[in-house]
């Protein structure tokens, strides 16, 4: 073979390896390009099926809030929402209410609200919070009143398809009512809850709907008289109310049913602090045969010499009973410190240990 003819093969075999490699080569730039486009369908695929989901789930809001809307108007409610509108888009879900307007049947009650917002994120719209601060005015048979919030907010979780917690927190509350009376609570909050356990410590203990109540610094109205002063510092009730509860007919037959049903309220905690008075219990209350609580709490007491100083001033009680009070005190006391005494209500009386301090009026459900 001449040398010529070597020649040419060996450019002929150069050139065959370079067309190979730019080969390769080319399939390697590909295969980015081709993971890159696959990528970006599956993201716009993503994107489209999330936008399509959310405005999916704000028609089933609206929708929602048609359909409990009318359920309320063929039972006899007057419910005003305007034109709901749902915003936020991609991230959350916004429902504004204007100024809704709800009436129960007869207009034996009506509530007047401020703008009223709900939220919830699109991957998780059974966790709503919720703000409605403002001038809410609601109506009774008997009177109206204003009820005025510097601040307002709170949470709705749903399970299976029904409530599980509400969770309520209000700020510069102003409880105004006609002829001057009014009330002002520094922050409150109340806390509902299906499932609450009642004893803490016993997953199998009972359960029922939870109750906890948190107010501070509460300043009472001077029409009310209150024997101890118009400053109390805390009120805290933690509560669970067991036994089965129906909400139709008028509240004191749905009482009625729930007290015949063994309805009663287990108090895991109370907490009053009111002027020289502190005390804390715990204990069951339930409804007598007329409906008025009865029960009794175990409470550790103090200034219970000084609180039965003010009641006798205030004329609640005589000096006979404030010295028997002061007497089941010392003897119950350690050192002149709180004492732990049983306070029980029976027959519409209040009891301190043996002793009958003073008739509280009765409960009007109506």
């Amino acid at each position: 073979m001449s040398g010529r003819t070597v020649t040419v093969l060996r450019q002929r075999i150069h050139l065959i390896d370079f067309v190979v490699l730019s080969g390769y080569i080319m399939l390697m730039l590909q295969r980015p390009m081709r993971t890159t486009l696959i990528a970006a369908g599956v993201l716009i695929a993503g994107c489209a099926g999330f936008t399509i989901y959310w405005f999916s789930a704000a028609a089933e809001i609206r929708g929602g809030i048609d359909r409990w809307a009318e359920d309320r108007r063929a039972k006899g409610w007057t419910v005003e929402l305007g034109e709901p509108s749902i915003t936020g888009f991609p991230f959350r879900l916004d429902l504004f209410l204007q100024t809704p307007v709800l009436a129960g049947p007869g207009n034996q009650w009506r509530w007047e609200m401020p703008n009223a917002r709900a939220t919830a994120r699109p991957w998780a719209l059974t966790d709503i919070e919720m703000s409605f601060p403002g001038v809410h005015t609601l109506t009774t048979k008997k009177q109206p009143f204003a009820l005025m919030l510097s601040g307002a907010d709170g949470e709705l979780k749903i399970r299976s398809g029904n409530p599980q917690l509400l969770l309520v927190r209000l700020a510069g509350v102003d409880w105004v009512e006609p002829g001057g009376v009014r009330a002002q609570i520094d922050t409150l909050s109340i806390r509902l809850e299906e499932g609450a356990s009642v004893d803490r410590e016993s997953a199998n203990g009972k359960t029922g709907l939870g109750i906890a109540i948190d107010a501070r610094k509460v300043i009472l109205p001077d029409a009310w008289k209150p024997p101890l002063g118009t400053g109390l510092n805390r009120l805290s009730v933690d509560a669970v109310a067991i036994g089965p509860f129906e909400p139709r007919g008028t509240l004191p037959a749905a009482l009625a049913r729930w007290r015949d049903a063994g309805g009663a309220l287990e108090v895991r905690a109370f907490a009053l602090d009111w002027e020289s008075l502190s005390l804390r219990g715990d204990g069951t209350f339930a409804l007598d045969e007329n409906l008025q609580p009865q029960g009794a709490m175990a409470a550790e007491i103090d200034g219970v010499e000084k609180t039965s100083d003010a009641l006798i001033a205030a004329g609640v009680i005589d000096a006979r009973t404030a010295f028997a009070a002061k007497v089941a005190n010392r003897a119950l006391s350690f050192g002149g410190g709180p004492a732990r005494l049983p306070v029980s209500i029976q027959r519409q009386r209040l009891y301190l240990g043996p002793v009958p301090l003073f008739r509280l009026k009765p409960v009007r459900w109506e």
